[in-house]
């Protein structure tokens, strides 16, 4: 996923393994009862270090709040911060 600013523009990117964009298949979905979007790797890259930081504490105050729906997900906010999809 690519983001610009001012307005953030979302483009249909993705990153391989290699970390190198490629297209997003828009219809990869699961197929069961529950329907969701199959996984995707994704780069954000904040504007600046104030920025960082905040989407950090926001994250980890989001994390603690969806706790209670842990077994919903494999993904985990120590997973996201130990292994960014950055280059």
């Amino acid at each position: 996923m690519h983001l610009e600013s001012p307005r953030a523009k979302v483009t249909t990117l993705t990153l391989n393994k290699q970390g190198k964009e490629v297209k997003l298949d828009i219809f990869a979905y699961t197929e069961s009862e529950n329907t969701r979007p199959e996984a995707f790797r994704a780069r954000f890259t904040p504007r600046s270090e104030s920025i960082r930081r905040l989407i950090l504490e926001e994250a980890t105050e989001a994390r603690e709040e969806l706790r209670i729906y842990d077994g919903e997900t494999k993904v985990k906010m120590e997973d996201a911060i130990n292994n960014p999809a950055m280059e």
